[in-house]
């Protein structure tokens, strides 16, 4: 019983219409002044430097911890190149993130 509840809770979550963003996928344009989510060509919405709290990086990709439970994952095949992730990189150390 207890597993048919959370499976139908997590069912449930996957279908329900206000969830249907978490299940996207987003492109992202990184540069010193915001992270740029874009959702497609004309929405879209940006995250502030400032607002990132701490950024963490392992064998994974980057962790950018925005508040309690909220956070982005980048994963290190997400980046065209090995320059895009060094971007990043120097970005979140100038930023006192890293």
């Amino acid at each position: 019983l207890f597993v048919a509840f959370w499976y139908i809770q997590f069912y449930a979550a996957t279908q329900m219409e206000q969830n249907k963003q978490m299940f996207d996928k987003f492109a992202y344009e990184i540069d010193s002044r915001q992270i740029l989510v874009k959702i497609n060509a004309k929405e879209g919405g940006i995250v502030k430097w400032d607002t990132i709290l701490s950024a963490e990086k392992d064998e994974t990709g980057y962790f950018l911890h925005i508040g309690r439970g909220q956070f982005l994952h980048f994963a290190n095949n997400v980046f065209t190149s090995e320059n895009d992730q060094k971007l990043l990189e120097s970005i979140l150390r100038r930023k006192n993130l890293l």
